[in-house]
């Protein structure tokens, strides 16, 4: 499971955020939500960096497909005259 599955959203972040009991008390998932609510638009930067990693894989199938078709349009072009 990935960060971006588990952060909390904006009400859930609202919510952590008002707590005013001592750190120490919260179970340890809820410590770390706790500091994950800090982060300004902590959904959008976790959809950004998840679509920065899967870039390149995408970039180079589509490159890989856009080369098969640049062969398949010579060989018609070759094959007209």
């Amino acid at each position: 499971m990935n960060t971006w599955q588990i952060a909390p959203t904006e009400e859930e972040a609202a919510l952590l955020r008002k707590y005013e009991g001592p750190f120490d008390e919260l179970a340890r998932p809820e410590q770390h939500l706790s500091v994950l609510a800090t982060v300004p638009r902590l959904r959008g930067k976790l959809q950004c960096a998840l679509f920065r990693r899967q870039a390149d894989g995408l970039c180079g199938d589509a490159g890989a497909g856009l080369r098969t078709v640049q062969a398949a349009c010579r060989q018609v072009c070759a094959a007209q005259h």
